[in-house]
């Protein structure tokens, strides 16, 4: 999970500048096209906001895949001893975390299209908009530790 959505602060042994940090490159990823946008002086409706920003971001966490280090891999090492951040099966576990997280937000995407081409179905959309983010949430939760939801 992003550190940007924890509300107890960063996790022990993180400085509060590094969490801050990851948080603005988290909210700025998003909010790129739209900013662009809007500097040019053409405002987006919300729809297209909420779809580009969840491309955006989808896109960002799966094109972190092609590199050396996942990006969950980038803030969750802070947790680990330092040699642990380079075995292969720490970027392994932080890789599969990083594409469940990065389909998720495409998803996102996907129902913010569908709220906006149909909207009386927008309570359906809605729903479905919030189901991969919890999924993604327990997925972390229990693949890390290795426990099964009850």
């Amino acid at each position: 999970m992003p550190l940007c959505l924890r509300v107890d602060g960063p996790p022990p042994g993180i400085q509060p500048a590094v969490a801050a940090n990851h948080c603005q490159e988290v909210l700025q990823g998003r909010q790129l096209v739209t900013g662009l946008l809007t500097l040019a002086g053409k405002a987006l409706p919300a729809v297209a906001t909420d779809f580009c920003g969840n491309l955006v971001l989808g896109a960002a966490w799966l094109a972190t895949l092609a590199t050396e280090e996942p990006l969950t891999a980038a803030y969750s090492r802070w947790n680990y001893p330092a040699g642990l951040a380079t075995n292969p099966l720490f970027l392994r576990t932080n890789a599969i975390i990083t594409a469940v997280w990065g389909e998720a937000f495409l998803f996102m995407a996907v129902t913010a299209l569908g709220t906006a081409f149909m909207p009386e179905q927008k309570p359906l959309w809605l729903t479905l908009r919030y189901i991969p983010l919890i999924l993604a949430g327990l997925f972390t939760a229990c693949f890390l530790t290795g426990t099964r939801p009850m």
